[in-house]
């Protein structure tokens, strides 16, 4: 079983601002928010991340910042190149959802799922897969809280995926904390140069300097 690692020191940007922020939960009758009706939701809301937590509760996260999005395309941009060489299973961006066990739909900021992992789903399927990706990475935005995105982090790796990342820019040193299947403790690293996909999604290296700039 994968453990939270110890949760952080808030940190604060050059303005004062504490970069915390928990999404806001709506809780709901029990089966009341279904795939259909978180879909349309979401795309009536586009501006805005919405996820179903494993009580059917509603959970609402504030629009990435700029820098941040910045930085979780300069990620999901490298994996991307790396599947386009390899074409093998398919990547996916930060509005994807996927079904998990417990019946919560999380949306990572990005993924990758090889073929054996979706080959029963229906290429014409619009709605939420009912898979975890193999690869899933997470990059902590001045709007999110780090806590809660370990914790996101935790879910998803106890739902099936077999590697992820938590890139954290805002503690001290700047922290990506690696989980991988079977561990017990992710490993946490201190401003990496790069990241690989080790041998879950082999070949993929990411260069993380502009993600510490």
């Amino acid at each position: 079983m994968v453990q939270a690692p110890p949760k952080p020191k808030q940190q604060t940007r050059s303005s004062g601002t504490a970069v915390t922020a928990a999404p806001i939960v709506v809780r709901l009758p029990s089966g009341f928010l279904t795939d259909e009706m978180l879909m349309e939701i979401s795309n009536l809301n586009d501006a805005w991340r919405f996820e179903r937590n494993t009580e059917g509760a509603l959970e609402i996260s504030v629009p990435t910042g700029s820098i941040g999005g910045s930085r979780s395309m300069h990620v999901a941009g490298q994996l991307y190149a790396w599947w386009s060489t390899h074409e093998e299973g398919m990547v996916f961006d930060s509005s994807t959802g996927f079904r998990l066990p417990g019946d919560s739909v999380r949306s990572p900021d990005s993924a990758w799922a090889s073929s054996h992992s979706i080959q029963d789903m229906q290429p014409d399927d619009e709605g939420y897969w009912m898979i975890c990706p193999d690869f899933v990475v997470e990059v902590v935005s001045a709007g999110q809280e780090s806590q809660k995105q370990q914790e996101k982090m935790l879910e998803l790796m106890a739902a099936g995926a077999r590697l992820g990342w938590l890139i954290d820019p805002f503690t001290d040193e700047g922290i990506a904390w690696i989980y991988r299947e079977g561990t017990d403790e992710p490993d946490r690293l201190e401003r990496p140069d790069s990241l690989s996909g080790e041998g879950v999604a082999e070949g993929l290296i990411v260069d993380l300097a502009k993600v510490w700039r």
